[in-house]
C-alpha cells in the first residue's frame, strides 16, 4: 500500500496564509457534530435498535440519537455532520464519506490510497439506499475560521441502513459497532485518505429482540397520571443499557502492541463528566437527610425492589421468604422540620432516583465489582491508570443519562439545576460553598480519582490479605440479615448536622445483610451488599485507637467518600457475648465539627444499637503527620452530642424456614 502525504504541493503562485506560530498549516481535523441539535444530549448512544424493511434494508432507528425527542409520527433517525478544522480553502473540492462498521474492522489511516472507484461507484444514493459509502448531501465552508461543515442524511431523506449481517452466536450478536468518517482527496485514480476519526463504540440490536422501553412504544392517551419513575431497559445481558455496557474495543488499533488498554467510550471531557457527577454529587451528600423526607418513602419501596430482592435471589431465598424480608428504613426527622423550599421537589427527586440508579441497585454494584477486579492490572501503569478510571467515570455518566434520557433530559440539565437552586435557596448554602470550591484550581487529582485509585489498590491488595485473615480461628462465625428495625429517634440536637440521604443509604448497603466473624483478638465484617472485592472490614478488640481498612461494602477507608476523613476506630469486648465500635469521622476542610458512629453487638440477642454523635475537634486533625492515637486525643468529649439512635433485629441468613402450626 503506497502512502500519500496529507497534502499535496501547493501549485506555483498559489498564496497560502501561514499561521504565525507555525511554518505549516496543521493537517484537517475531523470530528462528529450535530450543529442543529436542540436538546444537548450526548451525540451518540450506547445502544441502537435496527429494523427490517423491504428489500433487505436495515434501518438503525433513532441515530445518532432522538432529537429534539423520539419521533413517533414517522421513522426516527435525524442527521449528522462532520467538521473539518484546519481547512483550506481547496478542500471544496474534497469527498467527505461515512461508513458503519464493527469495531474489529480495518480504519483507513491518513495518508492511505483508495481506489477511487470503488468508493465512487458504491455511494449511497435514491436508487441505492444499501451502498457501502454515504456520502454528504451538502457543505458549505467558513473562510474566516477555515471549517468545513459536511450535513449527511438531511431531512433523513435516506435513513441510516447498515446491512451488517449479525449470528445467533452471543459473541457476535453483541460485538460492537462504530461509524467511522473521511475526508478523501482524488489524486488520479486514488482518493487519499486526509483525515479520519470514528465514533465512539455502540451495540446494534434486533428490533424484535429489545424489551417494550427500547422499542419506545407511544404511551397511550388513557394511561392516566404519569408515573414518576420512568421505565428502564429490561434487555437481557449485554444489551442491558442500565447494567452499563461494557465495550472493550479499541477502533483505532488493528493489532494491539500490548496488553489491551483499559476501554472508554466517553463522549465527554473528563472535567466535564467530573463535574457534573460532583454536582450532583453535593446535593445529595450535604443536605441532611429530613430534606429528602418526602422522597423517602419511594426510596425504601425502590430499595426493597432493585437491592433487596435480587439479593434474595442471590441468596438462593424461596418465594415465600423474599417477601418477608425486611423493607429498609432510612430514619429521618419529621417533614415539617425541614425548611427546604417546596419548589424543589421535582429536582430533589430526580436527584434521587439518580442515586437509586447506582447505589441501590444490585446490578450496578455487581458490575462494580466486576469492573474493579478487571482493572487491577491499569494500577501501575499511569496512562492506563487514568483511562480505566475515565472508563469507570463514563459508565456511571452514561448509566445516568440513560435513565434521564427517558425523561427527556440529561445530566448537564440536572447539573445546571442544582447549579442555580443552590445560587438562590439560603438553605442549600453548603452546597453552594461546595459548589464553589469545584472551581478552585486544581493543585492535585481530583476526588474521583482519589477515590478510584485509592479503591483499585484495595481491591489488587486483597488477594494475599484476605487469605491471611481468614486463616485466622473463629470463636463466632454466623451470617446475618436484618429482620426488623425496632425503633429509632433524634435526639434535640441540630437537624443541620443530620446524616445525609447518602450516608444513610450507605448504612443500607453495609449494614442490611452481612458475615460476621469474632477470633480471639478482631471483629470481622463483610457485607453482602459490597460494591468491591477487597478483604474484610477488620476491628482489633483492644480498646486501643486504630486504623480499619475498608467498610463492610468494600469502600476503602481511605477514600474520599464524604467532607469527612474516615478509618480511625476504637473497639472492645464489654463482656463474652457483647461487641462494641466506636467509628470516628474527622473534618476534611475548616470545620471543626466531627463525628463518633457507637455500635454495640449482642452476638447472643443479635441486636444492633447504633448512637450516632456529633462533637468538635480541640484543634486541627492532619491526617497525613498526625498519629491515630493524636487523633483520637482531638475529640472533646465534652462536646458530644446524641444525634440519632436507631436499634435493630438480626435474624440468621441460613435459618431454616418456619414450619406451619
Amino acid at each position: 500500500m503506497r502512502r500519500y502525504p496529507a497534502y499535496p504541493d501547493s501549485p506555483p503562485g498559489e498564496e497560502v496564509i501561514v499561521p504565525a506560530a507555525s511554518a505549516a498549516m496543521d493537517p484537517p481535523t475531523l470530528a462528529f457534530e450535530k450543529e442543529d441539535c436542540r436538546c444537548n444530549r450526548p451525540l451518540f448512544d450506547l445502544k441502537y435498535l435496527r429494523t427490517h424493511r423491504a428489500n433487505s434494508v436495515k434501518l438503525i432507528r433513532c441515530f445518532p440519537h432522538c432529537c429534539p425527542s423520539h419521533s413517533y409520527a414517522n421513522f426516527c433517525a435525524t442527521s449528522i455532520d462532520l467538521r473539518a478544522t484546519n481547512a483550506p480553502p481547496d478542500v471544496e473540492s474534497d469527498v467527505a464519506v461515512l461508513r458503519f462498521q464493527t469495531t474489529s474492522e480495518f480504519v483507513y489511516k491518513v495518508g492511505d490510497e483508495l481506489d477511487a472507484q470503488d468508493v465512487l461507484l458504491h455511494l449511497r444514493r435514491y436508487d441505492d439506499n444499501k451502498a457501502e459509502w454515504i456520502p454528504s448531501e451538502y457543505q458549505y465552508y467558513n473562510k474566516a475560521t477555515q471549517t468545513m461543515t459536511y450535513r449527511f442524511n438531511h431531512k433523513n431523506n435516506l435513513g441510516w441502513h447498515y446491512g451488517w449481517m449479525g449470528t445467533s452466536t452471543k459473541a457476535h450478536r453483541t460485538c460492537t459497532h462504530q461509524v467511522v468518517g473521511y475526508l478523501l482527496r482524488k489524486t488520479g485514480a486514488s482518493l487519499v485518505v486526509l483525515a479520519v476519526t470514528v465514533s465512539p463504540p455502540f451495540i446494534v440490536m434486533s428490533y424484535r429482540r429489545a424489551c417494550y422501553h427500547c422499542q419506545k412504544h407511544r404511551e397511550s392517551d388513557g394511561d392516566g397520571a404519569t408515573n414518576a419513575t420512568p421505565a428502564l431497559c429490561e434487555c437481557e445481558g449485554e444489551f442491558n443499557v442500565v447494567q452499563g455496557l461494557s465495550i472493550e474495543s479499541s477502533p483505532m488499533r488493528s493489532t494491539p502492541a500490548r496488553s489491551p488498554a483499559p476501554p472508554t467510550r466517553a463522549l465527554l471531557d473528563p472535567h466535564t463528566m467530573e463535574r457534573q457527577l460532583a454536582i450532583l454529587f453535593g446535593l445529595l451528600q450535604l443536605p441532611p437527610a429530613h430534606a429528602f423526607a418526602a422522597q423517602l418513602h419511594a426510596v425504601e419501596a425502590r430499595l426493597a425492589k432493585s437491592l433487596i430482592l435480587p439479593l434474595g435471589d442471590r441468596l438462593g431465598f424461596s418465594a415465600s421468604r423474599k417477601r418477608a424480608m425486611a423493607v429498609p428504613m432510612l430514619p429521618t426527622r419529621r417533614p415539617v422540620l425541614s425548611s427546604v423550599a417546596p419548589d424543589l421537589i421535582s429536582l430533589k427527586s430526580c436527584a434521587v432516583d439518580l442515586l437509586l440508579a447506582t447505589l441501590g441497585a444490585f446490578d450496578v454494584l455487581s458490575q462494580n465489582v466486576q469492573q474493579f477486579t478487571q482493572s487491577t492490572g491499569f494500577l501501575f501503569v499511569r496512562a492506563d491508570l487514568g483511562q480505566s478510571y475515565v472508563a469507570w467515570l463514563s459508565n456511571y455518566y452514561h448509566l445516568l443519562n440513560a435513565r434521564l434520557g427517558a425523561l427527556g433530559s440529561h445530566l448537564g440539565h440536572v447539573a445546571g439545576h442544582i447549579a442555580h437552586a443552590v445560587s438562590s435557596v439560603p438553605e442549600l448554602h453548603a452546597t453552594r460553598l461546595y459548589l464553589d470550591g469545584l472551581d478552585a484550581p486544581e493543585t492535585a487529582n481530583t476526588a474521583g480519582f482519589d477515590y478510584y485509585v485509592a479503591q483499585l489498590r484495595e481491591v489488587y491488595m486483597a488477594d494475599g490479605s484476605l487469605r491471611t485473615q481468614m486463616a485466622s480461628p473463629v470463636t463466632y462465625s454466623a451470617h446475618w440479615i436484618l429482620d426488623k428495625v425496632l425503633g429509632h429517634r433524634y435526639m434535640d440536637s441540630n437537624p443541620d448536622l443530620d446524616p445525609s440521604v447518602v450516608s444513610l443509604l450507605r448504612v443500607v448497603i453495609m449494614g442490611y445483610s452481612f458475615h460476621l466473624r469474632v477470633t480471639d483478638v478482631a471483629l470481622q465484617v463483610r457485607s453482602d451488599l459490597h460494591a468491591f472485592e477487597t478483604v474484610w472490614s477488620e476491628f482489633v478488640l483492644d480498646a486501643q485507637p486504630r486504623v480499619f481498612r475498608v467498610f463492610p461494602n468494600g469502600e476503602s477507608s481511605m477514600a474520599p467518600i464524604s467532607q469527612l476523613q474516615h478509618g480511625d476506630y476504637v473497639a472492645m469486648r464489654l463482656d463474652a457475648d457483647t461487641l462494641s465500635l466506636k467509628l470516628y469521622g474527622w473534618p476534611s476542610d475548616g470545620s471543626r465539627v466531627c463525628y463518633m458512629v457507637l455500635l454495640q453487638l449482642s452476638l447472643a440477642s443479635r441486636t444492633l444499637d447504633v448512637s450516632v454523635r456529633q462533637s468538635f475537634v480541640a484543634g486541627p486533625v492532619d491526617v497525613a503527620t498526625m498519629v491515630v492515637e493524636e487523633r483520637c486525643q482531638q475529640y472533646l468529649v465534652e462536646h458530644e452530642v446524641e444525634v440519632l439512635q436507631v436499634a435493630t433485629q438480626y435474624g440468621l441468613v441460613d435459618a431454616p424456614p418456619p414450619t406451619m402450626a
